[in-house]
């Protein structure tokens, strides 16, 4: 009787438990209800949107966080959810940050701010029929509901929807797949489903500066490139900047039993490749920042919950104070990416960024529309097919010998560095210590590659750095097999400023799959006159590293009087409130004159010379059109014609 009476009183306690994950249908816990009630009582703080309508007849429901209307002077940011039905953590997150977004201000000033400043939008449920579906039926059901009949006696339903955007749809079976039985189906073409379509039309009205797209699971912080192996985004300083790296992350993960402890930001192919996702979507088709976060390792020490994360308040509640921060340093940074510097990585975007010595130079830019050029490699130089909106890469040719010194230039802004170490595989590099690791003939380049298949360390020999050099690039090839869901698999990279008596800095952390090579780089402050060494571990790694490099960047080489460099626009065609022109006339003031094509002056902005560009800020009553753009300075001139194109105009 006492056993009997024990067990109802449990069953009445977690009945009496207040439920945390909401459905979509419920009059009066569904998500539409939550929205509804949550936009009537902010006060005119938030308004709600039906971007489109599901298979089954269910609203996509985005709600606007901040001033009525559309306004080209405030950059669109987008949070989105629940592409995939099950990951209910995803929902909770963004419905959890809407609620905090959409509190009345109560102190806070740089969330106010922010806010009156931005145009805000959360689609906590991208995919409601799945997950609906997913609360009455399959709690892991994955995909929409659309119905595909009946393939060998059984029904076929249900596309990815995160696989069924326009941009690199179906490239190859590996990112997605042709065959509709697989929860990684693409669909019958491109943005064939109605809910893309709605996010792709939603896009094209509201083009985001940045977006986050909420995930579960794997403890990542994910972006562009995602459709191919070894792919680095244009933007690649920018998404450093906002995401961090794993020495210095955006997203804490303070879960219980969280392996890293933080959300590893990567490219997207790290943990596997995909096409037609939605960041690469997002980033091709709208030069928008786009990120993944993977919330929740899934794990709690020796437990696996995977997507089905506890509802357990506590343990939500630091999910989304972990994921917070990121929030709201992407609402910031969609001011003005390029200089907001990120109160939460510390990292800002350098002008001029170099991402590999040897082989070839990779170097990436900001404020210089037509690519980077570089001196002391071979002259031609081609363009990355990996673009950006904020920053061109130019990658030289495949270097004869290494590089002593070169020279990246940009417009008036330049890197020159001095190589002082390359190397760590062929014959003629001396002073390499391995422990664990052999050479190997799957080089990047050369003869030979430095290989460990399990743990070990190799060292390099120390380089003396220049009295006059703060900074250097560290800059290496990597190819590995690692574990994206844990610390049991991973390469690092440490520093010695003292010749190799002590290495207590980590520059880099390798981990995930690339069974590529590509470049990984990082720049490492303070180091004048510093005896460096590099100890490189590996962790139960299989790990091929090869074209090791240290690059000391030495004083700024002034560009030759006279030199004219690209009169260009940030963008074109302009789809914000905002576009710099690069300044070509360096050292010399003058102006700039925008006229549309009746010939009536728009805007008149100086120029004083000393700066790289010149920005026009666009108001409400310029209109969508064509214009034409006068740069002019002691007699000199040059002309462009710009397009804006701005959604609501």
């Amino acid at each position: 009787a006492d056993a009997r009476a024990g067990g109802a009183a449990r069953a009445a306690a977690e009945a009496a438990q207040v439920r945390i994950f909401r459905p979509y249908d419920d009059p009066a816990r569904g998500v539409p209800a939550f929205l509804d009630s949550l936009a009537r009582a902010s006060g005119g703080r938030v308004r709600l949107d039906t971007l489109g309508t599901t298979a089954e007849g269910r609203p996509v429901l985005a709600a606007k966080v901040g001033p009525a209307g559309d306004d080209p002077r405030r950059a669109n940011v987008v949070f989105l959810a629940t592409y995939h039905a099950r990951e209910w953590a995803a929902t909770e997150m963004a419905l959890r940050l809407l609620r905090h977004l959409a509190a009345p201000p109560a102190g806070d000033a740089r969330l106010d701010s922010l806010l009156q400043r931005r145009d805000v939008w959360v689609v906590p449920v991208v995919n409601p029929d799945g997950y609906q579906y997913s609360h009455t039926t399959d709690r892991l059901w994955r995909k929409n509901r659309r119905q595909f009949g009946v393939l060998a006696g059984r029904p076929v339903v249900g596309v990815d929807l995160n696989r069924n955007h326009s941009v690199r749809w179906g490239v190859d079976d590996v990112g997605s797949s042709p065959d509709p039985r697989t929860e990684v189906y693409r669909g019958p073409s491109a943005a064939s489903e109605p809910e893309v379509q709605a996010i792709e039309r939603f896009h094209a009205r509201h083009p985001p500066v940045v977006a986050v797209s909420y995930h579960t699971y794997a403890g990542l912080l994910l972006y562009p490139e995602g459709w191919r192996y070894g792919l680095l985004p244009g933007d690649l300083s920018v998404y450093r900047a906002l995401a961090g790296t794993d020495e210095r992350p955006a997203v804490r993960d303070r879960l219980p039993g969280a392996p890293f402890g933080y959300q590893r930001p990567e490219p997207s192919w790290q943990l596997y490749p995909t096409n037609g996702e939605y960041t690469d979507f997002a980033s091709v088709a709208h030069g928008t920042l786009a990120f993944t976060p993977e919330i929740s390792s899934g794990m709690e020490g020796a437990t696996f919950y995977g997507f089905e994360f506890p509802e357990d308040e506590a343990r939500l509640r630091t999910l989304f104070e972990d994921n917070l921060p990121f929030a709201l340093d992407a609402i910031e940074a969609a001011g003005d990416p390029l200089r907001w510097r990120s109160p939460t990585t510390g990292y800002g975007v350098p002008r001029v960024a170099l991402e590999s010595a040897t082989p070839t130079v990779r170097a990436r830019a900001v404020g210089a529309p037509a690519a980077p050029t570089v001196d002391g490699a071979p002259r031609r130089a081609a363009d990355d097919a990996v673009g950006g909106r904020h920053q061109r890469r130019t990658v030289s040719d495949t270097l004869a010998a290494r590089l002593a010194e070169l020279t990246v230039r940009a417009g008036r802004d330049s890197l020159r560095a001095h190589v002082v170490l390359a190397g760590g595989a062929e014959p003629a590099d001396t002073g390499w210590t391995p422990r664990g690791f052999t050479l190997d003939g799957g080089a990047n380049s050369g003869r030979a590659a430095w290989r460990s298949i399990g743990s070990g360390a190799l060292r390099s020999p120390a380089v003396r750095v220049p009295d006059d050099v703060d900074t250097v690039t560290v800059a290496l090839w990597s190819r590995h097999f690692g574990d994206a869901f844990g610390p049991s698999r991973v390469g690092t990279v440490w520093l010695s400023r003292d010749g190799g008596q002590t290495f207590p800095e980590r520059v880099m952390t390798l981990a995930g799959d690339a069974p590529v090579y590509y470049p990984e780089s990082r720049e490492v402050a303070g180091v004048r006159g510093a005896a460096l060494a590099l100890e490189l571990r590996a962790q139960g790694l299989l790990w091929e590293v090869d074209d090791v490099a240290v690059a000391a960047h030495l004083p700024r080489v002034a560009p030759p009087p006279g030199t004219v460099v690209a009169f260009s626009p940030s963008e074109n065609p302009v789809r914000g409130d905002r576009v710099r022109f690069t300044w070509p006339f360096l050292g010399a003031a003058g102006d700039v004159l925008v006229y549309d094509l009746t010939g009536r002056l728009v805007w008149r902005g100086a120029a004083d010379g000393a700066s790289d560009e010149v920005a026009w800020s666009l108001d409400e009553r310029v209109a969508n059109g064509a214009f034409l753009v006068l740069a002019r300075a002691g007699g000199q001139s040059r002309r462009q014609t710009l397009y804006v194109l701005r959604a609501g105009r």
